[in-house]
């Protein structure tokens, strides 16, 4: 998803929350086993065998959900940004808020715009459709104004690496409004209201679109929802955080929602919360109280640098550029796979160089592109503001 924010989008520096790094770090990994399964499946491999159903699809089918996981980190981190630097959301500056979001999410968005259109524009084999409907000029409008989730929609999905850009659709039109919104009710009781609604009306959005898959999955009401609930958890921090004992429960709590939809999502579906929509939503309430939990107990974050769970917090830590860009490699990699006829036993070398490259070009781009530019442009608009400088903290 989607954007992935950081903590510093109002200019104030808020300390790093080491497991919201793990957690996205797993989350973009697992939609990179996604989308290398969607055209390579994983079961291909005859040493697929020995996994078991619900460990294949937790590994290799859970890039959507993670997308739902995204959107709650989304909600948290940007509404705890405002709350620690405007006091209260009333005060927000919208101007402001939208000059900080723009220097984190445009370099790296029009980077991923410029790339995917040359290659679509020179018939680069996997990045072009020739059966699409779509323009090329309609696919760049639609990302630069967040409906492409829309567009696809209507028309079917676009070529290349231009889907992955349904999630900033959906986040960005909700950041859009969130600041206004905010400005306009000016009564945290309301906006809590209004903020419920979007999470009530989440699975409904996601089940009650009839036949239009992609809408039901990918529409802006179908992950308003826990951005919103995001939101909503990061209001709640300010007034009930829960330490000790009670923070211990509420992570158990947590990580047991998660992992009904994710690992035992069998036993989701036969209590009829998929066809209710009521699955993503038991996942978003997990993630919320895992990030609940964790913000509240800051001694926590030195477990995140134990030996298997580390890695993950420096693969969160640059997890928008690993979203935008793994489907370059992806695709790549798959178009080679194929033209050099990979057998079955070439797919785990497949995964393996299709995970690693995606990683290490996210690390990279983040690195040497966009945060400089990030801190660049945002320096600018603090100078600007004669607001004290910003420092790099969770992006």
């Amino acid at each position: 998803m989607t954007s992935y924010p950081d903590q510093n989008i109002t200019g104030l520096a808020l300390a790093r929350n080491d497991w919201i790094d793990v957690l996205r770090g797993w989350a973009a990994i697992a939609v990179v086993l996604m989308h290398l399964n969607i055209r390579v499946p994983f079961r291909d491999f005859e040493g697929a065998a020995w996994l078991s159903k619900r460990a294949y699809n937790f590994l290799f089918s859970s890039g959507w959900q993670a997308v739902m996981v995204f959107f709650v980190i989304s909600g948290f981190l940007i509404t705890q940004a405002m709350l620690a630097r405007w006091h209260s959301l009333e005060k927000v500056q919208p101007l402001h808020f939208y000059g900080f979001r723009a220097a984190r999410l445009l370099p790296c968005l029009l980077g991923f715009i410029v790339l995917q259109s040359l290659l679509q524009a020179w018939q680069v084999p996997g990045f072009h459709d020739a059966a699409s409907t779509t323009p090329l000029w309609r696919a760049v409008v639609s990302a630069l104004t967040f409906h492409l989730n829309w567009l696809e929609a209507q028309y079917g999905y676009l070529p290349g690496a231009w889907d992955v850009l349904w999630s900033l659709s959906v986040e960005e039109a909700f950041y859009l409004g969130f600041p206004l919104l905010c400005l306009l009710v000016r009564s945290p009781r309301w906006l809590l209201v209004i903020l419920c609604a979007f999470f009530v009306i989440g699975p409904y959005a996601r089940v009650g679109m009839g036949s239009n898959e992609i809408w039901a999955d990918h529409g802006y009401l179908s992950g308003m929802g826990e951005i919103a609930l995001g939101c909503m958890m990061a209001m709640l921090a300010r007034h009930w955080p829960p330490t000790g004992h009670r923070g211990i429960w509420v992570l158990i709590l947590g990580l047991v929602c998660m992992a009904l939809p994710l690992y035992f999502r069998g036993w989701v579906y036969k209590s009829g919360l998929t066809s209710l929509g009521l699955d993503m939503t038991l996942l978003a309430l997990g993630a919320a109280l895992v990030l609940i939990a964790t913000h509240a107990n800051p001694a926590w974050y030195r477990y995140a640098s134990l030996p298997g769970i580390s890695w993950l917090r420096w693969v969160g830590r640059s997890s928008y550029e690993v979203y935008l860009c793994h489907m370059f490699v992806v695709i790549a990699l798959v178009e080679a796979f194929r033209a050099l006829g990979g057998g079955p036993q070439m797919v785990p070398w497949l995964y393996g160089g299709g995970l690693g490259l995606s990683l290490l070009a996210g690390h990279l781009v983040a690195r040497y592109f966009s945060e400089p530019l990030n801190r660049r442009i945002r320096s600018r608009l603090v100078r600007g503001r004669s607001v004290a400088p910003a420092v790099a903290t969770q992006s």
